[in-house]
């Protein structure tokens, strides 16, 4: 396997970090200051690969980050360089950033990517030590549910701006919603291609379409991963526009409240003051959640921070703060 692997790699000029079973995980100085000591990876998959950044030490087990819907992983560039940890692995959610799109025919759904953490944590990398988690937003999702499934195998759990909206369904309405998800997948596979733009254009629509919840500085590194050039010189979105299609895997406030009780391990939650947490329904459901979490654990946390839904990419700085001592 691993000559296949290596083989895999040098025909892509794709640098490696892989590891053999049993290996056992040394602890060193912390990471400081290594925006230069950052390794692309590329994880095959039955559809492609699974791209992400690698800072760090590569002979250890990283934290595991994963970034918002619509993102990809240089969401965590800024704060990354500020944590004190030995390594990080960002990771692209499938059909985002330089990760491969789903073939067509295959919508995206919510477990489907909580089946893919298990891939690279189990059975890519067999990592054996209880995994840090580092996520934001729909990131957050699927974290949340990895660490209630596989509870003695989070040993933190470090959340950034998480409403759970994304993988919750609101009362009467499974029905109509995956109704209207599918009539649009029809919609958006008749014409995969996405619009070109100059640059310019393609920042200043991302900016706008992220309605105030991200500054412009903090769109342009995302367009860093999220991005592609055509052959006319124009650019266009890189991800998949079917991720926006997420209503497959939802979950019921019962489910969402079961899954809180199961999480045992150490959890930071993040909420931005102006990010996704509203006080309507979901609002309270995720406060619902939050509450049963604090419980579960005495050295769980839920702290309110300046910022928006992106303020760890905007703001770096208070938030690695908050997580390193977090983490110490």
């Amino acid at each position: 396997m691993l000559t296949k692997l290596h083989h895999f790699y040098r025909s892509h000029n794709i640098q490696t970090v892989l590891y053999r079973n049993g290996k056992r995980f040394s602890s060193s100085s912390p990471l400081k200051n290594v925006q230069h000591r950052c390794t692309e990876i590329r994880i095959p998959v039955p559809w492609g690969h699974v791209a992400g950044k690698w800072w760090g030490r590569q002979d250890v087990q990283p934290v595991l980050a994963l970034h918002g819907v619509q993102d990809n992983a240089a969401t965590f560039d800024k704060l990354v360089p500020m944590l004190e940890v030995d390594a990080v692995l960002a990771l692209d959610i499938p059909g985002h950033g330089w990760s491969s799109h789903l073939p067509q025919g295959f919508p995206y759904d919510f477990m489907d990517a909580v089946s893919l953490m298990r891939f690279v944590i189990r059975h890519y990398y067999k990592w054996e030590k209880p995994m840090v988690l580092l996520s934001h937003s729909f990131g957050s999702n699927l974290s949340f549910v990895y660490s209630a499934v596989y509870p003695e195998e989070v040993s933190k759990f470090i959340s950034i701006d998480c409403a759970r909206h994304q993988m919750f369904v609101l009362p009467g309405t499974t029905v109509s919603s995956m109704r209207n998800t599918m009539d649009k997948i029809l919609k958006y596979e008749e014409s995969l291609n996405p619009p070109e733009y100059s640059y310019e254009g393609l920042l200043e629509m991302l900016y706008k379409g992220r309605r105030g919840l991200i500054s412009k500085k903090g769109c342009e590194i995302l367009l860093s991963r999220g991005m592609s050039t055509l052959e006319s010189g124009n650019v266009c979105l890189s991800r998949d526009v079917r991720v926006k299609l997420n209503a497959f895997g939802r979950l019921t406030e019962e489910s969402l409240l079961k899954l809180s009780g199961r999480i045992k391990c150490d959890v930071l939650s993040i909420q931005a003051e102006n990010g996704t947490v509203h006080n309507n329904y979901k609002g309270k459901v995720f406060k619902k959640t939050v509450e049963i979490i604090l419980k579960n654990s005495p050295n769980s946390k839920h702290i309110i921070m300046a910022g928006n839904h992106h303020l760890h990419l905007d703001d770096p700085e208070p938030v690695a703060k908050e997580i390193n001592k977090f983490l110490l």
